[in-house]
């Protein structure tokens, strides 16, 4: 007999994730934590490349954004450094926004 706790549970993959998002974001563009959620989903499955590209993306509007969505992104990239993952890309990201 098996608990409960040793069946799968369901849950989106990383994959899903941004496609999800990016329906979002055709419906309404100015889901900048969104925007930043993407993001930060293409880092941490290491496309550092796509990842980037975004937050560049994201930095040329940084005018039209709320503060808290940045704000809430910075510590998105500090928990992942506190993690000590992508600690050097993080810092890159962060001052963008800095």
């Amino acid at each position: 007999h098996r608990d409960l706790h040793s069946f799968p549970t369901r849950r989106s993959s990383d994959l899903e994730f941004p496609l999800y998002s990016k329906k979002a974001i055709e419906l309404d563009p100015t889901l900048y934590f969104v925007k930043f959620n993407i993001a930060l989903a293409y880092l941490k499955s290491g496309d550092v490349t796509e990842a980037f590209k975004l937050y560049g993306e994201l930095k040329m509007d940084k005018k039209h954004i709320p503060a808290r969505d940045i704000d809430a992104a910075i510590l998105d990239l500090r928990d992942l450094k506190k993690k000590g993952l992508y600690i050097h890309e993080s810092d890159e990201i962060i001052k963008l926004f800095m």
